[in-house]
């Protein structure tokens, strides 16, 4: 496989980044593969986009989002993430929302997800009666 990563950086600590979690994608060998790097990632979000190319001129974007529990889901914008028929969007976005996981504990990112999962026509992948 190759290894695609980004690691977390933190606020400096006597003139040094400290480097702290991160997120990675695994793309399997023999797969043309490229990292594309965002131009402006924000500190409350991690994210990692690997495009994989196929035959011809056709190509898929995996896009690999974590955001950390805590004040940072209240920053988040779901309409910064990429649309279209050429992505899938994975990740781990502490939020919830009936769509895809069936409970009442409704809160307020999971509401914004879910908006713009079905104004973009976007659909989970995950079975909703399994613990993610």
């Amino acid at each position: 496989y190759h290894l695609f990563r980004r690691d977390r950086v933190l606020p400096r600590r006597s003139g040094h980044a400290v480097r702290g979690g991160g997120i990675a994608t695994l793309v399997k060998e023999g797969l043309s593969a490229e990292q594309v790097f965002l131009s402006d990632p924000t500190q409350y979000t991690e994210r990692t986009d690997v495009t994989v190319h196929l035959h011809g001129n056709k190509h898929i974007t995996f896009v690999n989002v974590y955001l950390p529990p805590g004040n940072a889901t209240d920053r988040f914008k779901p309409s910064t993430l990429p649309v279209g028929d050429e992505y899938v969007i994975a990740g781990d976005f502490h939020c919830h929302a009936k769509l895809w996981a069936r409970r009442d504990n409704v809160d307020a990112l999971g509401s914004k997800m879910q908006q713009w999962m079905l104004r973009t026509d976007m659909l989970p992948l995950n079975n909703p009666r399994t613990h993610t």
